[in-house]
């Protein structure tokens, strides 16, 4: 009994550190999805989830691969687990290169007005404004963010807006 009562308490006491390395593994480890962004695009991304008609993820390096089209949109037929801790993005297909997000002291939350930390290129793009919502007719768990220079987002940062719910429904990439 007692080593029962044990075992649980070493599993409790547990469960807090592995979730807490699996919420910053992406940071130092593998990503649970890997956001596949067409090179030199610049804008808003709309991903959805748990949409029937999208396809299946492949399995790449580690992690769910999400192809986002040049026109900025992608759509999966799986859900959305993991937050965005757990997410990597990256330009091109022949020689993936990382996007970096913002850096936390410039990037507010999504569509707020955004100020690099002084000695940051202000030609570096990034990922900002990452936020989503649940679309119930069709269902679906929309994800949107940014990819761009800081300047470019600000001009932008109200346009995500075009991914609400009753906006027209993403097609396959």
């Amino acid at each position: 009994m007692t080593v029962r009562i044990l075992r649980a308490l070493s599993l409790i006491l547990l469960v807090p550190v592995v979730a807490c390395e699996a919420s910053t593994a992406p940071r130092g480890g593998r990503a649970a999805y890997v956001y596949q962004i067409p090179e030199g695009f610049r804008g808003w991304v709309k991903v959805e989830y748990s949409s029937p008609g999208c396809p299946a993820l492949e399995d790449r390096e580690g992690g769910k691969l999400i192809e986002v089209s040049r026109a900025g949109t992608a759509c999966t037929k799986y859900d959305r687990s993991g937050g965005w801790k757990s997410s990597a993005f990256r330009y091109g297909a022949e020689s993936p290169r990382l996007i970096p997000e913002a850096p936390a002291s410039a990037d507010n939350g999504c569509c707020q007005p955004a100020v690099l930390p002084k000695g940051q290129d202000p030609a570096t793009v990034f990922v900002w404004g990452q936020t989503g919502w649940t679309c119930e007719s069709p269902k679906a768990e929309v994800q949107v963010f940014f990819v761009g220079a800081v300047d470019e987002y600000n001009k932008n940062r109200d346009d995500y807006q075009k991914f609400a719910c009753d906006a027209s429904p993403t097609s396959s990439p």
